[in-house]
């Protein structure tokens, strides 16, 4: 059985006037077709067996319908599609800003690397950044190649300097983020989030800030758009908000302040759904007011509630 890893699928989907241009069906099966891809955002153009592994229980899907889906893709620029002779394989656009995993974290490659001249073409035909695919396989090269070691001895380093040891930590090679990137932005909202608190907050190192995002996103799995919901619950709770005050504090208390965002979302859907209860009692019981109106207060210009 083949296991795919997993994906981050961004909001911004819904804005994307590439995606808007294909046909109804051909939208709403972009994310389960996109789960296909591997770590470089690439995947291999079967259609037997895409059908076979991901509409296995959705008879009604044909491979007709998975090719020309497909075809939609490629001709409104979603989808690059190569061949190296023998199998065709495709790579999402778009894909590099922040939906796949950090360099570092990536596993190798299951299809070739598509030709860089006919990849930056197609971008070029439909606007889209041509420098967008800018990793590829060389990043992992052994750590021996890219740092030899100058000590001959069979033991290396005996006496390990940190200031001259290449393989330390201090040493290795930082990822940098872009400001754009969906991990860089999460650490400015969790800053901007603090300074409405805290004015005077010191400014932290945001690509510090930002390596922790990733492992939110991307090692614990966490969804973009639940993970901005816990944030601003925990800046509008008194508790929560002192507790955590750095992505770093948000991974450690992810799941307590979770469960207490689900608990109390619970609790004001079930107050809300008996004010609707009393407020249409309210207006079919004549000369009772509406709850909208308590205290002789107006709250709203219409009943929330129960649109009265």
């Amino acid at each position: 059985m083949i296991m795919m890893s997993n994906r981050v699928i961004l909001d911004r989907l819904w804005d994307s006037d590439k995606l808007a241009a294909c046909s109804i069906k051909a939208q709403l099966h972009y994310p389960r077709i996109y789960l296909m891809c591997d770590d470089w955002a690439c995947f291999e153009i079967d259609v037997v067996s895409i059908h076979k592994l991901v509409y296995k229980k959705m008879l009604r899907v044909k491979e007709a319908d998975i090719f020309s889906w497909l075809k939609e893709y490629v001709d409104h620029g979603l989808l690059f599609v190569w061949s190296n002779g023998h199998n065709e394989f495709g790579y999402w656009t778009g894909a590099e800003e922040g939906r796949l995993p950090s360099p570092t974290r990536r596993h190798k490659r299951r299809t070739p690397e598509p030709p860089s001249d006919e990849l930056a073409s197609y971008l070029h035909k439909y606007d889209l950044p041509t420098k967008a695919y800018r990793l590829t396989t060389k990043a992992y090269k052994a750590p021996t190649e890219l740092h030899p070691n100058p000590n001959p001895n069979p033991n290396p380093n005996p006496n390990p300097n940190p200031k001259t040891n290449t393989y330390c930590k201090r040493n290795k090679k930082r990822i940098v983020f872009k400001e754009s990137e969906g991990e860089y932005k999460a650490a400015v909202y969790l800053h901007n989030k603090i300074l409405e608190i805290l004015p005077n907050f010191k400014k932290p190192n945001l690509q510090k800030w930002a390596v922790d995002f990733d492992k939110i996103f991307h090692t614990d799995m966490r969804p973009v758009d639940e993970v901005n919901r816990l944030i601003d619950f925990i800046y509008a709770d008194d508790f929560w908000q002192t507790v955590v005050q750095s992505p770093s504090g948000l991974r450690k208390n992810y799941d307590k302040a979770f469960a207490k965002m689900a608990k109390q979302s619970k609790e004001i859907g079930a107050s809300s759904m008996q004010e609707a209860l009393e407020c249409k009692q309210a207006y079919l019981k004549q000369g009772v007011t509406c709850v909208n109106y308590r205290n002789g207060e107006k709250k709203y210009d219409y009943c929330i509630h129960c649109s009265w």
